[in-house]
């Protein structure tokens, strides 16, 4: 709706962080999950899991696009080439970075496939952060590899902040893996802290846990 007239539901931007928030959340419990029952965590089977989920429906997308492209828009076919590519290999945000695509440029019809960017970022999270969470996990208690995830997500945050321009273009800011990683890391810490919630001593407190999660639903609506 954001999309379709800004107006209406002017938090648009919200929507991409809770996303993240989410994703880092989930694919963060299922590796502490696993590492807490195995003592290890299966990185291979992890990254193929990743792959059949997000790939077949990946080149299934592109492909679609650019034959209606094809169809409806032959002007947009030549530029395509070079983020197609990068979309089925999970690098179409610093694709639009290094070939200078604004996100907030409103003049004109967006590239077809640039909202993908921010699949690009999942991916190279879902690649970057298992191997950086099993290392943690090995030199480090889980409390302490909680205060890093939170650490790291502070980093990206002054990064964003340092490298910010006033009046300059901020999609390099918007699309980077290294700035926009908050929400992502904000999630995954939240991993960490949610088992604790779930101890037999607190389980009179859940009944609260559900309803604070319902107001916050309604708050952010």
């Amino acid at each position: 709706m954001y999309h379709a007239h800004t107006a209406w539901l002017p938090g648009g931007y919200l929507g991409v962080d809770l996303f993240f928030a989410i994703s880092g959340f989930l694919i963060t419990r299922g590796l502490l999950t696993e590492h807490a029952q195995q003592g290890v965590v299966d990185l291979k089977r992890f990254w193929i899991r990743r792959a059949r989920r997000l790939l077949p429906a990946a080149f299934v997308f592109v492909f679609v696009m650019i034959t209606a492209a094809q169809a409806f828009f032959p002007g947009d076919v030549r530029s395509l080439r070079g983020v197609a590519l990068a979309a089925v290999g999970y690098a179409t945000n610093w694709y639009l970075i290094f070939s200078q695509q604004s996100y907030f440029d409103t003049v004109g019809r967006p590239q077809l496939l640039q909202h993908l960017w921010s699949l690009a970022v999942e991916e190279q999270f879902y690649l970057i952060w298992p191997i950086a969470l099993v290392l943690a996990l090995r030199v480090m208690s889980r409390r302490f590899a909680l205060g890093a995830t939170l650490l790291l997500g502070m980093m990206s945050v002054v990064l964003m902040a340092v490298l910010y321009r006033g009046g300059a273009d901020v999609s390099r800011l918007y699309y980077g893996t290294d700035t926009h990683a908050i929400g992502l890391l904000v999630g995954a810490a939240l991993a960490f802290v949610e088992p604790a919630w779930r101890t037999r001593e607190r389980e009179r407190f859940l009944p609260a846990f559900e309803v604070g999660g319902v107001l916050a639903l309604g708050a952010l609506g």
